[in-house]
């Protein structure tokens, strides 16, 4: 299972930088595109969770996931 706690890790960090600048007022240009980076980063990071649920037979895959 410590693969699932590195990419919940992951995942965690990358929603907070996204937050930050979410909630940032006078976004740049380059707020933006970082905040496209940064959902296609949490996709993938899910993706992957998601995977490895399958992969590894859970009935639940939810349970991948550290909420």
């Amino acid at each position: 299972m410590g693969e699932y706690a590195r990419l919940n890790r992951m995942l965690e960090h990358e929603n907070d930088r996204y937050r930050i600048l979410k909630e940032k007022p006078d976004k740049t240009e380059e707020d933006f595109e970082e905040m496209a980076d940064l959902y296609q980063s949490i996709g993938e990071i899910r993706g992957s969770l998601l995977e490895m649920a399958d992969i590894d037979g859970l009935d639940d895959p939810g349970e991948a996931f550290d909420y």
